[in-house]
C-alpha cells in the first residue's frame, strides 16, 4: 500500500509539474480559438493516457501472477484467497482513482486559474 501511494503521488507530481511548465501552451490554444471544453477534455486525456499505462503494465503481469500465487497457495495451504484478493484490487484502484481525480482536478485548476490572469 506504502508503494501504491509513493508511486501514485510521484505520477501527479509529475503531470502537475507538467501542466504548469505548459501553461502557456493552453493560453496559446485559448488564442487560437479552442474552447474552455475542448481545453478540459485535452487536459483529461493527457491525465488518462498518463495514468492509465502505468495500471495496465502492472495489471497485465499483476493477472499472470497472481492466477499462478492464488493455485499455489490453494493447493499448498488450502486457503481461499481470491476474496481478500477481489478487495485488494477494490482498495487499489480506489486509491488510484482518487489520485488521478486529484491530479485532473488540480491540473484543471491551474489552467483556469491562468486563463483568468490572462482576461
Amino acid at each position: 500500500m506504502v508503494f501504491l501511494l509513493i508511486c501514485a503521488a510521484l505520477l501527479a507530481l509529475k503531470q502537475l509539474t507538467e501542466t504548469t511548465d505548459n501553461v502557456y501552451r493552453y493560453g496559446l490554444l485559448q488564442k487560437l480559438g479552442a474552447g474552455h471544453r475542448q481545453i478540459n477534455h485535452t487536459l483529461f486525456v493527457q491525465t488518462v493516457v498518463f495514468f492509465a499505462i502505468p495500471l495496465v503494465v502492472a495489471g497485465v503481469y499483476s493477472a499472470f501472477l497472481i492466477g499462478k500465487a492464488m493455485a499455489v497457495v490453494e493447493e499448498f495451504m488450502n486457503i481461499h484467497i481470491a476474496t481478500n484478493i477481489g478487495l485488494t484490487i477494490v482498495l487499489f484502484l480506489l486509491v488510484y482513482g482518487s489520485y488521478f481525480l486529484a491530479t485532473y482536478l488540480s491540473c484543471k485548476r491551474i489552467v483556469t486559474e491562468q486563463r483568468e490572469l490572462e482576461v
